[in-house]
């Protein structure tokens, strides 16, 4: 388990005698502010926060075959990491391939993660940045990836497709002068696109000496999610029960209630959204809902649990 962190002691401080106080005399106090917020508030700011997409474009997801690989595992945690990430997939109704394909979600482990991205971007940096519209982050956030010191880092490809027929929809590198594009006519409106946006790869880094004080099944779970949406390296995500707060002073043991509800409903939307925060607010209410549910649900059990009765007196 992840290793607590050390709090620093207090300092006690002696404070002086005080007059005893009349118990009929009025007290005067300050006034006390009781400051809550509708769920559906704080799951549209979890989205709005964890959410990365590629500049003016909606969240990705997995809506063609994913082939998931590790590398530099050992062969029994490695087809541990490939099977948990591919359950979490078939969980949210992602088709997966059969053994040979070609993979698409690529997990490596290295004792020298900075270099190994390093590597990865200077020979194949058009992997990484393909030469087409809103296919990644940007060159900056491409630095930020290599650069990291996190234990766990990790970039996304993904690319507009017709929503219709899942035909790319933008000029592919050979394709010449033919731009391949969807013909907005057909079923574009102010609320709705004919484009929908695909994820194609998912490259996750693992620094094997920072990560020693998790378990497997959190480091698994950890990049289950990563593998599934696009996350954003900086969120701060100090409150919520979510398991990318794996390396920030503790985290669950594996994906949470929340986690699965997110992706849950970041799957069940409707991609085509013309306005890309349009989109983020439809998962943020999806998201309320589900955890609405199950905290209505988990209360509605309660209340229909029998009260146990007391145990009986000792008689002396």
């Amino acid at each position: 388990m992840f290793t607590a962190i050390a709090l620093a002691a207090l300092i006690a401080g002696q404070t002086a005698p005080q007059a005893a106080q009349d118990p009929d005399e009025a007290v005067a106090v300050e006034d006390i502010l009781v400051e809550g917020r509708p769920l559906v508030e704080r799951a549209r700011e979890f989205v709005n926060e964890i959410a990365a997409p590629p500049n003016n474009r909606n969240l990705a997801t997995w809506r063609t075959e994913m082939c998931v690989s590790a590398v530099n595992m050992p062969t029994t945690h490695g087809q541990a990491m490939v099977d948990r990430v591919s359950q979490v997939a078939l969980h949210l109704g992602v088709r997966i391939g059969e053994p040979g394909c070609e993979p698409n979600v690529i997990i490596a482990l290295s004792t020298d993660a900075q270099a190994m991205a390093a590597q990865l971007v200077d020979r194949r940096e058009r992997t990484f940045r393909p030469n087409w519209t809103g296919s990644s982050q940007g060159e900056q956030e491409l630095e930020a990836f290599v650069q990291s010191t996190a234990p766990v880092r990790w970039w996304h490809i993904s690319i507009p497709v017709d929503a219709a027929t899942g035909e790319v929809a933008v000029r592919m590198p050979g394709d010449g002068d033919g731009l391949r594009v969807v013909n907005k006519r057909m079923g574009a409106t102010r609320l709705r696109s004919p484009l929908r946006d695909d994820m194609r790869k998912a490259f996750i880094i693992i620094d094997v000496d920072d990560v020693a004080n998790v378990s497997f099944q959190q480091l698994a779970d950890y990049v289950a999610f990563l593998a599934m949406a696009q996350t954003d390296p900086e969120a701060d995500t100090g409150g919520y029960d979510t398991i990318l707060n794996l390396f920030k002073g503790g985290g669950p043991d594996g994906l949470t209630a929340w986690d699965l509800a997110y992706l849950e409903a970041l799957y069940a939307s409707d991609t085509t959204q013309s306005n890309p925060n349009r989109h983020g607010s439809n998962v943020g209410r999806a998201l309320a809902r589900d955890i609405g549910g199950q905290m209505r649900e988990e209360a509605r059990q309660a209340q229909s649990e029998p009260t146990p009765e007391p145990a009986p007196t000792p008689t002396p």
